[in-house]
């Protein structure tokens, strides 16, 4: 059975691609041909696209090239690398246009993980939501994201209509089963993200691959941010003298933090190898947390006070595995983390995201 993945692989961010590419290599070592269809997004395409200064249309957007273009485009050129080399990607690319075709080359689709089904996002593109399958082809869903709902009637009509198509429905966040059961759709299950379908030892193989940035030291705090404030940083910068470790701080902001070691360009590969070889993680990335947690990391959360509604992903995750004194605000570093009750924990969820991947989804 040839099965084609409609998912966000062309979004340059570490979960974007991460989850992308463990899907696809999960299901294809299940002894399927699996692939991620290359489709091209234009709303993504748009918004990933080359900075030039050649380009700028106003004074503003020239110097914001000046300033940012050639660290963006250096990290874009990573993604497109680890796109191109690490994901079994379809042989053709795939518009709105002729999206349709991939009708002759797949026996299943599946949409997701990511925030796929999510309107704003994506620039209501029904694509996401497998709108040119073939009636008779099989349709399903692993681990997709709403994450915003539409109040519109129209869109919430055409939303029921579609999945009521799907043969199997699972989501990766209790919010959207809620939402799908208030359109009157009760045939879905929860999943563990993708990331997460892998084990720590083959996160370990994959990281083999990679080197690691120059002039890290042996032990050291990693911290990541998604949309980083001043807040942040200086919750980073406690936690440094806490726990005395140095500081190297994944930073695509336009600005380098002083004291710490600023990594500007950091492939995918990379990202997974810097948790791996980490002393100690401080994030506020769903991502960032799933692999330090997969990768049996010490570390803390950061919950976004201003949007709540961000912090839902993370949540999720912290409260099945009892992880919540982890939480920056209340967390004791002292006491470390018993890896043995987590994994546990986190082999149970494996298990039945698998059973249902491999019981319900590809058959």
């Amino acid at each position: 059975m040839r099965v084609g993945i409609i998912t966000f692989h062309r979004a340059f961010n570490y979960g974007a691609v991460l989850q992308a590419y463990a899907l696809c290599s999960k299901i294809n070592s299940l002894n399927y041909h699996c692939e991620v269809v290359d489709y091209r997004n234009a709303k993504f395409e748009k918004e990933y696209k080359k900075i030039s200064i050649f380009t700028s249309k106003s004074v503003r957007t020239f110097f914001s090239a000046m300033i940012n273009g050639r660290i963006r485009n250096k990290k874009r050129d990573l993604f497109i690398e680890f796109i191109t080399h690490k994901i079994k990607l379809s042989s053709k690319q795939y518009t709105e246009k002729n999206i349709c075709k991939a009708n002759q080359e797949y026996d299943l689709f599946i949409s997701g993980s990511d925030q796929v089904w999510n309107l704003e996002l994506t620039g209501n593109d029904w694509n996401y939501y497998l709108d040119f399958v073939d009636p008779g082809k099989k349709k399903v869903s692993y681990a997709a994201s709403i994450a915003k709902f539409t109040n519109d009637k129209k869109s919430e009509d055409k939303i029921r209509k579609i999945l009521n198509g799907y043969d199997y429905i699972t989501l990766r966040e209790t919010s959207g089963k809620e939402y799908l059961e208030s359109l009157g759709i009760y045939n879905s299950d929860l999943v563990i993200d993708p990331t997460l379908l892998l084990t720590k030892e083959e996160w370990e193989c994959f990281s083999r691959d990679y080197t690691m940035p120059d002039n890290i030291p042996k032990r050291f705090l990693l911290a990541y941010f998604v949309s980083p404030t001043k807040l942040n940083y200086d919750q980073m910068k406690c936690l440094e003298e806490k726990l005395g470790l140095p500081v190297v701080l994944i930073n695509y902001s336009h600005r380098k933090v002083n004291g710490v070691i600023n990594l500007r360009t950091v492939s995918p590969g990379q990202f997974v190898k810097l948790i791996s070889e980490a002393t100690f993680v401080i994030t506020n990335s769903f991502h960032g947390t799933a692999f330090s947690i997969n990768l049996n990391k010490e570390f803390l959360y950061v919950l976004n006070i201003e949007k709540p509604e961000k912090n839902e992903r993370i949540l999720t995750l912290i409260n099945v595995l009892n992880l919540k004194n982890r939480d920056y605000s209340t967390a004791d570093i002292r006491k470390g983390i018993d890896w043995k009750e987590i994994n546990l924990r986190l082999k149970v969820m494996r298990e039945k995201s698998m059973n249902i991947l491999v019981n319900h989804l590809l058959v």
